[in-house]
């Protein structure tokens, strides 16, 4: 449950950006925090999941007899993948960062 209420967690982040965005506020500081924070929370939920799961192939094992416990590592696609996404979003986050600046700076001209 821990990975996936990270993962909610960046969803509610998410959630704030686009009511941003429905007020016509996109180019924002804040807009592009909230997408760096939902970014983190993919990548931190990509790497929580196979610790998760480790914990819990060895506590649902823990009454075994030794010998027959056992630690379950597992990583595949959907953990690359993730992390992949939160790089690639956390990359657009600066992006959107940088482009807030130079939105800021415009609007003190005269």
């Amino acid at each position: 449950m821990i990975p996936t209420g990270v993962l909610i967690y960046g969803l509610s982040r998410l959630r704030r950006m686009f009511g941003l965005y429905g007020a016509g506020d996109i180019f924002s500081a804040e807009s592009a925090q909230y997408l760096k924070q939902f970014a983190v929370a993919v990548m931190v939920q990509a790497i929580l999941g196979p610790i998760a799961g480790a914990m819990h192939s060895v506590i649902v094992t823990f009454q075994n007899p030794p010998g027959e416990r056992m630690l379950t590592l597992g990583l595949g696609s959907n953990e690359y993948s993730a992390l992949l996404l939160g790089g690639l979003l956390l990359v657009i986050a600066w992006i959107m960062g940088q482009g807030a600046k130079l939105a800021e700076e415009n609007r003190q001209f005269v």
